[in-house]
C-alpha cells in the first residue's frame, strides 16, 4: 500500500466542505490548485475530452472533488485489501474455481499503478496469481473507459 497523510483540523474541514461549483474558471483554478493539484493538470482539465471542468447552467462544474480524491487514498491506495483479496482468488482457483480475472491498467502518465512495486504492483499480482490476465492502454489516462474507447 502507499502511505497518503492523514488531513486533520482546518485542512480536513476545508477538503470536506469543497464545492464543486464555482462562479468563474479562474476561480476554480485557482481552488483546484490550493488544493494542491498541479497548474498544467488542472489546466488540462478544461479542455481535456471530456473535460473534467466545464460550464454548466452559467457556472462552473468541477468534476474532480479533492475529498472523494482523499477518502480514496485513505481507504483504497492505503490499504492491503486487493493484494488479500488476489490471494483469495489465487486459492479458489488452485482448489479448481475456473473463471478468469482481468486487470485494466492505464499508461504511465494516467495510472497509480506501479508495475515494479513489491508489494502491490502488477508484476507481483502476477506472481500470485499467475493466470491474470494484464491488458495495458498506453494511450489512456486514468479514466480508461473515456479516454481510450477503441
Amino acid at each position: 500500500p502507499r502511505s497518503y497523510p492523514v488531513l486533520e483540523g482546518e485542512k480536513l474541514k476545508n477538503c470536506q466542505h469543497f464545492s464543486r461549483e464555482f462562479q468563474s474558471s479562474e476561480s476554480a483554478r485557482k481552488t483546484l490548485i490550493s488544493f494542491g493539484y498541479d497548474a498544467d493538470r488542472v489546466d488540462g482539465w478544461f479542455v481535456g475530452s471530456p473535460p473534467r471542468v466545464y460550464e454548466k447552467d452559467g457556472k462552473i462544474w468541477s468534476c474532480i472533488n479533492p475529498f472523494a480524491q482523499y477518502l480514496a487514498k485513505q481507504t483504497v491506495l492505503n490499504s492491503v485489501q486487493g493484494q488479500r483479496s488476489l490471494q483469495q482468488i489465487a486459492a479458489w482457483k488452485t482448489s479448481g474455481a475456473n473463471f478468469a480475472v482481468h486487470v485494466c491498467v492505464a499508461g504511465s502518465q494516467g495510472t497509480v499503478c506501479s508495475w515494479d512495486k513489491l508489494p502491490g504492483g502488477i508484476r507481483d499480482m502476477e506472481s500470485i496469481l499467475p493466470s491474470l490476465q494484464v491488458h495495458e492502454f498506453p494511450q489512456a489516462g486514468h479514466s480508461i473507459h473515456n479516454t481510450e474507447l477503441e
